[in-house]
């Protein structure tokens, strides 16, 4: 998730705190090439492994629904994936970097996808997801 932050300060004190580096999460799906999180030039989200055990979600539809900007509809196919009002023929979904196989009705079920065999989530916005 990018979030743009504008401070006013109207204050002439100032306070120090240690500084804390903190490391940007890896990211490779946005562009196909490894780079650090806070450099993709996309709009992204990463759910990682603790935040998958924290949300008491099973399985990965529970996960994306939610997400903003997501909406998993259910049906007799199962669990669907709409990004942004698109529909789920629009939505790429990819597991270790290659398409997933098997929709139907152009939908691919999510329900079938339990958190515990997840590492992570990628989340890519926008066009320059479909590299």
């Amino acid at each position: 998730m990018s979030t743009s932050l504008l401070v006013l300060c109207f204050s002439t004190v100032a306070f120090a705190e240690d500084v804390v580096e903190e490391q940007d999460e890896m990211v490779i799906t946005a562009t196909r090439t490894p780079g650090r999180l806070g450099d993709s030039p996309v709009a992204m989200e990463v759910i990682g492994r603790s935040e998958l055990e924290g949300s008491g979600a099973d399985t990965l539809a529970e996960v994306l629904e939610r997400q903003p900007g997501l909406q998993v509809t259910r049906s007799f196919r199962g669990s669907a994936l709409r990004m942004n009002g698109l529909d789920s023929d629009y939505v790429l979904i990819l597991i270790d970097g290659q398409p997933v196989q098997g929709r139907i009705g152009g939908a691919i079920d999510l329900s079938r996808f339990p958190v515990e065999r997840i590492e992570r989530v990628e989340i890519v916005r926008g066009a320059a997801s479909a590299l």
